[in-house]
């Protein structure tokens, strides 16, 4: 089978560490600061610098792990018994 997208495989690694992603984002939106601070035309810098980091950490992470560490965590509370993290 052919590959007709490429370039999107690289934003399937974010989904083990989607968790973290969201939290992060959380925090960023809880702060408030965006629409002080910033011109909108910035913010959207601020974004795209943002998931470019959240990729490329993801690559990185997810080369020695399986999950992202707050879904590792939450995985492990979930089923009551330690998953195992490292590949």
């Amino acid at each position: 089978m052919v590959n007709v997208y490429p370039n999107l495989i690289r934003f399937a690694y974010t989904k083990n560490v989607s968790f973290e992603y969201y939290e992060i984002s959380r925090v960023f939106r809880s702060l408030g600061i965006f629409g002080l601070i910033m011109q909108r035309y910035e913010i959207y810098y601020v974004v795209a610098a943002v998931w470019t980091i959240e990729i490329a950490w993801s690559h990185v992470w997810l080369k020695y792990f399986r999950f992202g560490p707050l879904e590792w965590l939450w995985r492990s509370l979930t089923y009551w018994k330690k998953q195992s993290l490292k590949r």
